[in-house]
């Protein structure tokens, strides 16, 4: 689980880094990124209904993705806020450490 000071919870947060972040896309998810200035790394989740009709779907999903996060965050120092997109369905068959693998092909600064 992710540390609350790891997390990019204000919609208007979120609603910046899509806006003016780096986007990177993989193959079943978009990676958005920008700096912040608070020396710390803080991530955000998002599966629409793309993803999924099934809102227990999309959660299972979302908790998937901050389970990635969270090892990705033990292990990367910096001031970065991030916000990953759950782009297609492929994403519910993925596992853990896949998905984990594909956020860290699509950042660069890892």
């Amino acid at each position: 689980m992710l540390a609350r000071k790891n997390r990019l919870t204000a919609s208007s947060d979120i609603k910046n880094v899509v806006a003016r972040g780096s986007r990177v896309r993989g193959n079943n998810i978009a990676i958005y990124s920008a700096v912040n200035p608070l020396d710390v790394v803080r991530f955000a989740c998002v599966a629409g209904k793309k993803v999924h009709a099934s809102s227990v779907v999309r959660h299972r999903v979302q908790r998937k993705i901050r389970a990635a996060c969270a090892y990705i965050v033990t292990t990367w120092t910096g001031s970065y806020d991030i916000v990953v997109v759950a782009q297609s369905q492929g994403v519910c068959s993925m596992s853990v450490q896949d998905i984990e693998q594909e956020i860290k092909k699509g950042l660069p600064i890892i």
